[in-house]
């Protein structure tokens, strides 16, 4: 989790990156039951622009709330 948390510092450092880290390895985690479940192709599909999104804006807002 701390070497997450220090990669999301550094690209949007205005953000509580300790706080960011959790909640994207909660999605992952999330999303990893869900395609473990039903490895089908859209479900796989569907986590990876999930996460892809979910960083991409904090990328975008730098961070910030």
């Amino acid at each position: 989790m701390d070497a997450l948390a220090a990669l999301i510092a550094d690209v949007a450092p205005g953000c509580d990156a300790g706080h960011e880290a959790r909640i994207l390895m909660g999605a992952i985690n999330g999303i990893g039951l869900l395609t473990a479940i039903s490895p089908t192709k859209q479900n796989r599909a569907g986590a990876v622009e999930t996460l892809a999104l979910h960083v991409e804006g904090l990328i975008a807002r730098g961070g910030s709330a």
